[in-house]
């Protein structure tokens, strides 16, 4: 469970292991689709994202069919074209042509005995053995009921099958299904057969991508713009980039002001479980840049830390003082905002935002 997440209720906790799972999955699609974002510590996270396509393209379409044809005579749509070509008419008492008796026609059957079809369904019931409990909202039980058959051949030949299937097919829906198999059986195959395990060893980068999504007005392009350090040599006064500039977490807008968050995956209750030195001096470092930039002070600048409520939280703010206790002004204030975890996880995975509201204590200098 992530940090300040677990009530002690199981009810509760069931719901917020659920939105836990939906959460990796989705960052898992993620971190599959970017090759920008760290999988650092990840373990099997993976593996959910095409779980979680499985599931809901079965929610979308259902179990794959192919339609198949076959004539008829009499019933089904019929093929007029045919039936002039093949069969005869008749003349009536006046001497006026008739109809043919024998009207040729076509029906469709929908067969879900591809090989396609057949593995999707053999799937999608491990899926529901292993995952059922947290894809509660994609309608799989129904598998469990279904008379539909499962494959006979060996599992590890499936993988080949669809392989083989799969350059007979040419609807968007069939490829993509196809793919999706192939690329669960290839991970299983994979994964030791006496355990899954699913987590990271760092959840931090997941609440860092999390508040990134959720977190209202956020601008990407602030890290494209600041200024990087420079050696400046002695003989010839040439500039020589360094190898790294600034990377900051999030820069935002809102109600017009601009702001700066750093995602810190900390219990900050005390002291000793809060950002160190480093981290402070590097916010106030971003701070001085992002302003460079702007020309303007910022709004606000903060540390965002996990929390079982929003608002919630021991700290309010960082601040330089000396050892008498005055505070020294020219130090940047970093602010300490404590944000629901199950509240940001769960606008995350419904691809909603938190509101702006949240935000109103951090403002702490109007720019002029």
């Amino acid at each position: 469970m992530p940090r300040a997440a677990l009530r002690n209720v199981f009810a509760e906790d069931l719901v917020t292991a659920q939105l836990t799972m939906r959460t990796l999955a989705k960052f898992s699609y993620s971190s599959r689709m970017r090759t920008d974002m760290s999988s650092r510590g990840v373990l099997g996270v993976s593996q959910l994202g095409v779980v979680l396509d499985l599931a809901a393209d079965y929610r979308d379409y259902g179990i794959y069919y192919e339609t198949e044809r076959y004539p008829t005579i009499g019933a089904g749509k019929p093929n007029w074209s045919k039936t002039l070509r093949r069969e005869f008419g008749f003349c009536d008492e006046n001497g006026e042509l008739c109809p043919p008796l024998r009207i040729r026609g076509q029906r469709s059957l929908d067969s879900h005995g591809s090989v396609l079809s057949q593995v999707q369904v053999a799937v999608l019931r491990e899926i529901l053995n292993s995952h059922g409990w947290w894809l509660t909202q994609f309608g799989m039980q129904s598998l469990l009921r279904s008379r539909q058959g499962t494959m006979v051949l060996p599992r590890n030949r499936w993988a080949t099958l669809l392989k083989q299937v799969r350059q007979s097919l040419y609807s968007v829906r069939a490829l993509r299904l196809c793919g999706l198999l192939i690329e669960y059986l290839e991970e299983q195959a994979k994964a030791q057969e006496s355990s899954l395990l699913i987590g990271v060893e760092d959840f931090h980068i997941v609440w860092e991508e999390a508040l990134r999504q959720v977190i209202p007005g956020v601008e990407r392009s602030w890290n494209s713009l600041l200024p990087v350090p420079f050696y400046i040599s002695r003989e010839s006064q040439l500039a020589n980039e360094a190898r790294a500039g600034l990377r900051t977490d999030i820069v935002f807008r809102i109600f017009g002001k601009l702001m700066l968050a750093d995602a810190k995956y900390y219990a900050a209750e005390n002291a000793s479980d809060s950002p160190g030195i480093s981290d402070i001096v590097k916010q106030q470092a971003y701070q001085r840049a992002i302003e460079f930039i702007d020309g303007k002070p910022l709004a606000g600048s903060m540390f965002i830390f996990p929390a079982s409520q929003s608002r919630s939280g021991k700290f309010t703010h960082i601040e330089f003082r000396n050892q008498s206790g005055a505070r020294a002004d020219n130090f940047p204030i970093v602010s300490c905002l404590y944000l629901s975890v199950y509240d940001v996880l769960q606008n995350y995975v419904n691809n909603k935002t938190l509101p702006a509201d949240l935000f109103d204590s951090q403002i702490q200098a109007m720019p002029v």
